[in-house]
């Protein structure tokens, strides 16, 4: 899994322009992906909205993750890809202000 995250300094957050999960499915059956959480600096998971996606069999798919903002003290995020309740791809990702 790769992710972009783009940000835009608004005074004292940061706004996100570009947040997107690149999903590699390696089965040879479609993913369905149900759910992407996001966990910040290890605080409470939060479900992000998502577009509906299935991935085909040993193909990439970009998941598009609603976001508005990032505070400056949010230094870090795991991202969790989920497929009916099932964890199927976990990001750590560190967080570089503009």
């Amino acid at each position: 899994m790769d992710t972009r995250l783009e940000l835009d300094e608004r005074g004292t957050k940061y706004a996100v322009e570009t947040f997107e999960v690149r999903i590699k499915n390696r089965s040879d059956t479609p993913l369905r992906v149900t759910r992407i959480t996001l966990t910040f600096d290890g605080d409470e998971e939060k479900t992000t909205p998502k577009d509906e996606l299935v991935v085909p069999p040993n193909q990439t798919e970009t998941a598009d993750i609603h976001w508005d903002w990032i505070h400056p003290d949010q230094n870090s995020v795991t991202i969790d890809v989920r497929s009916d309740g099932e964890t199927v791809a976990t990001a750590d990702v560190t967080i570089s202000m503009p």
